[in-house]
């Protein structure tokens, strides 16, 4: 009986420490789990950090691109200011010239 009892107790004892090891490696797959999901989550973070400075960069190229248009278009206008006021310059000088032939005309009809 005294040795049932031992054998009894030897059992108890290693069913206890497979129950330990068993809670033992439990918290470690816990453990292996979080970290994981941590790994995870700082991936996902600087993904959307990469994806956030490329959306700011495509916003700074789409504003030098108009910035650019903007000047060109200014520029575009300038010459045009500039043609109109060539062209006035030359309709001015043909009036002129019409006006000095009118009065030649006159003074050699005169004459």
């Amino acid at each position: 009986a005294a040795e049932d009892a031992e054998r009894a107790a030897a059992a108890a004892k290693k069913a206890a420490e497979d129950a330990e090891r068993a809670a033992a490696t439990k918290k470690a797959a816990e453990e292996a789990e979080r970290a994981a999901a941590a790994k995870q989550a700082a991936e996902d973070a600087e993904r959307a950090a990469t994806a956030k400075k490329a959306a700011e960069e495509a916003e700074r190229a789409a504003a030098a691109k108009k910035a650019a248009e903007d000047a060109e278009r200014a520029a575009a206008t300038k010459k045009a200011a500039e043609d109109a006021e060539r062209a006035a310059a030359a309709a001015k000088k043909a009036a002129e010239d019409a006006e000095r032939a009118a009065a030649t005309k006159k003074a050699a009809e005169e004459a």
